[in-house]
């Protein structure tokens, strides 16, 4: 009779302890909502404390109601994807999705986003596990991911697909020096590719943006960037490392335009117009403001 007495405290004393977090839950939840709304960036950081790992243990995660699971789960990985390059922020979502898996709750967006936010933070192995695992959900080709020996150090690294898209090799693009370019674009976007067919049909523009610019994906979307080199021309189509290997480079907006001198960005431009010349007139100035010296467009 007491052990049954002391079963029955347990399940309160656990269930009671949950309220607290569920709460907490939904708060944060209504203000990842609200970053979400403004691209407060710093916010997600913080949101990402509000849900510690206490919340995340075996234990809590099966107590927790559906609702609260999947405002647990929304939450997470959201504050993942605005957070790409933290490892320990993709690894708590994680966490969420498989307590849906083990109660057989889980749809094939779940393991997607999950599947998306352990290649935002680089968990290569996880993502082929995952990708292993559930085949049919994911159907994309995971490259060989070659790190050289020893590995490169520093800001500007990028992985380099081979031209069968197989193997992913990490490299420094070599930006420390010089006056450079790099256009923050995500594969597929039209608005990037409409720029530089743009670009390099102009006489003066072109040759300069062929020889001193690299595209850039924040994304690891190897097949799209395969699609990038063949619709462009260029070799210089590249995945980012980290978000934080490109100091002063946002990957929020395609395209974005960074102009470099020296490893440092001098200025930038974002988006581009509907009319070409104005954006044309505007990546000459950038151009220009780290010393380049393109040719007469007409």
């Amino acid at each position: 009779m007491k052990k049954i007495e002391f079963t029955i405290i347990a399940v309160l004393v656990l269930l009671v302890g949950c309220a607290g977090p569920e709460k907490r839950i939904g708060r944060t939840l209504e203000a990842v909502n609200a970053a979400q709304k403004t691209r407060d960036l710093q916010a997600f950081g913080k949101l990402a404390e509000d849900i510690p790992e206490s919340y995340l243990t075996q234990e809590r995660l099966s107590a927790y109601p559906a609702d609260t699971l999947d405002r647990l789960c929304l939450s997470l990985g959201t504050i993942a994807f605005y957070t790409p390059d933290s490892e320990v922020n993709a690894l708590k979502m994680e966490k969420a999705v498989k307590e849906k898996v083990r109660r057989g709750t889980f749809e094939a967006d779940d393991i997607e986003d999950m599947y998306s936010v352990l290649l935002a933070a680089r968990l290569f192995d996880k993502a082929r596990a995952l990708k292993e695992r559930y085949p049919v959900i994911i159907t994309e080709n995971l490259p060989e991911i070659v790190v050289p020996e020893p590995a490169p150090k520093g800001n500007w690294l990028a992985y380099e697909l081979s031209a069968d898209g197989k193997t992913a090799r990490l490299r420094s693009l070599r930006l420390h020096r010089g006056a450079h370019m790099i256009m923050a674009m995500s594969p597929g976007c039209g608005v990037s590719a409409r720029a530089v067919r743009e670009i390099l049909a102009d006489p003066g523009l072109g040759p300069v943006f062929r020889d001193g610019a690299c595209l850039v994906s924040r994304r690891f979307d190897a097949a799209g960037v395969l699609e990038t080199r063949k619709e462009t021309g260029l070799d210089q189509v590249y995945i980012a490392h980290k978000w934080g290997d490109f100091p002063g480079v946002s990957f929020m907006s395609s395209p974005w335009i960074f102009f470099v001198k020296d490893g440092k960005v001098v200025s930038d431009m974002r988006g581009w117009a509907d009319e070409g010349e104005y954006s044309l007139r505007r990546l000459r100035k950038g151009m220009e403001s780290i010393g380049l010296k393109p040719g007469p467009s007409n």
